[in-house]
């Protein structure tokens, strides 16, 4: 059995790390066990500190977030807020707790939002560890910024009607969060097209315009640095929205196989607009795809699920290979070319613990290909789910060598194999496996603490 014993602010002495932010100690018991237990608590990551303004007063009432360093499928580091948060009382004070080992990064979210020890620029912070030897951060003390913020201005053009944008949007790219997103309307375009954004933080961001006209979508993005000084001149031509189109074709001497439940998925490179993203695009029975008013970006493109017997071969982007590279498209139509081949090959097996047990907590399994030349290694990475007795399966595998390797007590805020550096540490300790043609493939998978 596992026992878990909650208490705010105090964690397990010598239990084992969830991978959903959680501890945990195991019991073995007999048919006539008579256990008296003591369970001992140390406190758990804490980090503790007082948000002060600029004449070094005490702040009440102020939301203290706490991010940490993931990367997405691309490689990149963004900031992401933790589940973690805690106000200040009216000292000033906050404690954010139930944190497990590593390194942090402090928020007080009060307009502008100021990092710890005292910036607003997230290029600038600083920051917190936590560790299992010393798990509690005090005096991590904000000093909340009331000046520093600066303007940005530019014009739009590439439409007759430039003031009719319906929304202007501000997107930060160091930072993956929705909420950070700020959608600025279309009252700060005037009727020439220029348009002034005012109490902007230092950072990088997307300026993002979008336009409906005559039945038409309008897009407009361009990449700023925001450093200490006004930013003018910044422009942002409008273009109609990309229309993603093209086929899926399949090399198989069999009959072509029923391809209405592949779906198209496009996923940005950095944060998400709100309202200006796109769901998945179903496959008609004939292999057309059609993926209307495209916001111009940088994509990962997935296309799955294959149909039993099939794998993805390619796909290519205006005849550009995009299986494992990021997709940049366009202000213009583009076309996507879609390759399913069979047979496909398949993996099952079992997760173990370094002591050949069947481990308690889900693990999540990844194959990795081996010739992989990619500079976006993660973007080849596939990934199944091992539930708590063990059990993986992947289906639809291109033929070839693989490593494999399983993951637990993951970071409890992302996946940190997509960590370039992290991946580059734990793939000689993988196993390496061939897969060739339908029959399944049965490994093992060594489960990996990452530490």
């Amino acid at each position: 059995h596992r026992l878990r014993v909650s208490a705010k602010g105090y964690g397990i002495k010598d239990g084992t790390q969830s991978i959903v932010g959680s501890d945990y100690r195991i019991l073995e018991i007999g048919p006539t066990s008579d256990i008296e237990l003591r369970v001992e608590m140390i406190s758990s990551g804490t980090i503790s500190g007082t948000v002060r303004d600029h004449s070094d007063k005490p702040v009440s009432g102020v939301r203290v977030t706490v991010m940490q360093r993931q990367f997405n499928a691309f490689g990149d580091p963004l900031l992401t807020i933790v589940s973690s948060a805690a106000p200040t009382n009216i000292n000033g004070e906050y404690v954010v707790s139930g944190l497990v080992a590593g390194e942090y990064f402090v928020r007080a979210e009060s307009p502008p939002a100021t990092y710890y020890p005292g910036t607003i620029d997230p290029r600038n912070v600083a920051p917190v560890a936590i560790a299992a030897s010393s798990p509690a951060a005090l005096g991590v003390d904000i000093r909340l910024v009331v000046d520093g913020l600066v303007t940005i201005s530019g014009q739009i053009a590439g439409t007759e009607r430039p003031s009719s944008v319906d929304n202007l949007y501000l997107v930060p790219t160091l930072i993956q969060s929705a909420a950070d997103v700020r959608a600025l309307g279309n009252s700060i375009v005037r009727g020439d097209g220029n348009f002034t954004i005012p109490g902007v933080a230092p950072g990088e961001y997307d300026v993002v315009a979008a336009l409906q006209s005559n039945g038409r979508r309008y897009f407009g993005r361009t990449q700023v640095d925001v450093h200490s000084n006004d930013l003018d001149g910044v422009k942002l031509n409008l273009f109609p929205a990309a229309d993603l189109v093209g086929r899926v074709s399949v090399r198989s001497r069999d009959a072509t196989p029923d391809l209405t439940r592949l779906l198209v998925f496009l996923q940005p490179r950095h944060n998400a607009v709100r309202g200006l993203t796109n769901g998945p695009a179903r496959i008609d029975a004939d292999g057309n795809i059609r993926v209307q008013s495209v916001l111009p970006d940088e994509y990962r493109i997935l296309v799955g699920p294959a149909p039993p017997g099939y794998f993805v071969e390619s796909v290519r982007l205006d005849n550009a290979d995009v299986q494992q590279r990021p997709a940049l498209i366009r202000p213009a139509s583009s076309t996507l070319e879609v390759t399913l081949a069979g047979p496909a090959s398949s993996v099952i097996g079992k997760v173990l613990t370094e002591r050949g047990e069947i481990p308690v907590e889900p693990a999540i399994v990844v194959l990795v290909p081996l010739q992989s030349t990619s500079e976006f290694p993660g973007l080849s990475i596939i990934q199944a789910i091992a539930p708590r007795g063990g059990d993986f399966q992947f289906s639809n595998l291109a033929p070839g060598s693989y490593r494999l390797l399983a993951f637990q007590a993951l970071s409890q805020n992302g996946i940190s194999f997509y960590d370039p550096q992290l991946l580059q540490q734990y793939l000689p300790r993988a196993s390496v496996i061939h897969v060739e043609g339908a029959i399944p493939v049965t490994a093992t998978a060594v489960v990996i603490p990452i530490r």
